[in-house]
């Protein structure tokens, strides 16, 4: 397992975290719980 751990933080630093949507700032990620509600394809997902 710390194998599988090693690996999964190895890519995780291989990722740019330089490009967010344009709802990012406006999120209170903070919430106890918070929904994003779109239309299909819309990239909701990829926000998160």
């Amino acid at each position: 397992m710390d194998i599988l751990y090693s690996y999964h933080d190895r890519l995780l630093r291989q990722v740019s975290d330089s490009h967010f949507r344009f709802l990012y700032g406006r999120i209170h990620w903070d919430q106890h719980m918070l929904a994003i509600k779109g239309p299909r394809g819309a990239g909701l997902f990829i926000l998160i």
